[in-house]
């Protein structure tokens, strides 16, 4: 039996979806949008790459990016810079 694979990360169902996963094939108008769109594939074939072949760029996890300047601070939340300053 095929399966349906997903090839970027897909939030359906209140679920979320990895690349490699195997997705519900119970809806048969999202699967065939899933299809259309490249977001999904059948029988496991998983494409690492984009349009123009270059390797895909990875989702981003939605985590904090660390501070790229060491030595240089950043305010702490909730706190303006100004008043950060002030207390020094």
């Amino acid at each position: 039996m095929k399966k349906l694979i997903a090839k970027t990360p897909i939030l359906w169902g209140g679920r979320q979806y990895a690349p490699g996963d195997p997705l519900p094939t119970s809806d048969a108008e999202i699967l065939e949008l899933w299809l259309k769109y490249g977001s999904a594939t059948w029988d496991g074939h998983v494409d690492t790459t984009d349009a123009t072949g270059s390797p895909a760029v990875p989702q981003t996890s939605g985590l904090p990016v660390p501070n790229p300047e060491p030595g240089v601070d950043k305010p702490a939340a909730g706190r303006r810079a100004s008043q950060k300053r002030a207390q020094q």
